[in-house]
């Protein structure tokens, strides 16, 4: 749930329909099956409501906004809930990782 290991490549090639270049939005898995089914034209399946939400309008103009404003991730009982700025565990730590990206200074114990 580190950085290292949660900052993970998510790739979209279509270049009639993205332009070149790098966004940084925060995103979930899944958002992969809106986004590809908005990108093909192709509508969701009849009565099932996806947890995800399409990255393509994002992605297609990166003036947009992103679609999340917070994430969540758990791996074996360890939950981390972040936004672009600051991530917190269930534990209670508490870090800023755009100025602390190695999480070494735990907010939290601070006064």
């Amino acid at each position: 749930l580190s950085e290292a290991g949660g900052n993970v490549a998510l790739l979209f090639y279509a270049p009639a329909q993205i332009p070149g270049g790098r966004v940084l939005p925060l995103a979930d898995f899944t958002d992969i099956y809106p986004t590809i089914c908005d990108f093909t034209g192709v509508p969701t399946l009849e009565g099932y409501r996806p947890d995800g939400v399409s990255l393509a309008p994002y992605l297609r103009d990166a003036l947009a906004a992103g679609p999340r404003s917070w994430i969540l991730n758990e791996y074996h009982n360890v939950r981390v809930v972040r936004n672009e700025r600051y991530k917190l565990y269930s534990d209670g730590r508490f870090f800023d990782v755009i100025a602390d990206p190695l999480e070494e200074s735990n907010l939290a114990r601070q006064s």
